[in-house]
């Protein structure tokens, strides 16, 4: 289980990367730990790199709606998901699709560079600017 984030300097975009085989276990600690950030702006905008996710095959529609109480993201905020997989698209699909009744609007994407666009942010510089590791 990989689940990482970085927080820009001025705590307005979290550039989240999922790599591996992860859980529900993995989304719960991640979003306790972004949570507690200081520099976490929850209305700001986040781009999960989930290219690389092996997501477990137990995790479902029913498993993910109960962690969307939990989540620290608020309704402002702007999030793009970006998966290639088959499995990684139709389980982050599901994330989505949970968590923008409540917690920002989403939009998924196949590749990078349109979710980079989507959310504003320069293409050759989505790490620039970073400085917390998890």
């Amino acid at each position: 289980m990989s689940i990482t984030y970085r927080i820009s300097d001025d705590g307005k975009t979290v550039f989240t990367n999922v790599e591996g085989r992860i859980s529900m276990d993995d989304f719960i600690a991640y979003q306790i730990a972004l949570a507690t950030e200081v520099r976490f702006d929850p209305e700001g905008c986040e781009l999960i790199d989930a290219t690389n996710a092996e997501p477990d095959m137990t995790i479902n529609y029913s498993n993910v709606a109960c962690i969307e109480d939990s989540s620290p993201w608020h309704a402002a905020s702007r999030r793009a998901v970006v998966a290639s997989g088959m499995l990684a698209y139709g389980i982050a699909n599901i994330f989505v699709t949970v968590m923008r009744r409540s917690h920002g609007s989403f939009q998924m994407f196949r590749s990078l560079e349109p979710a980079l666009g989507w959310l504003g942010i320069e293409a050759d510089r989505p790490g620039s600017g970073t400085a917390a590791d998890r």
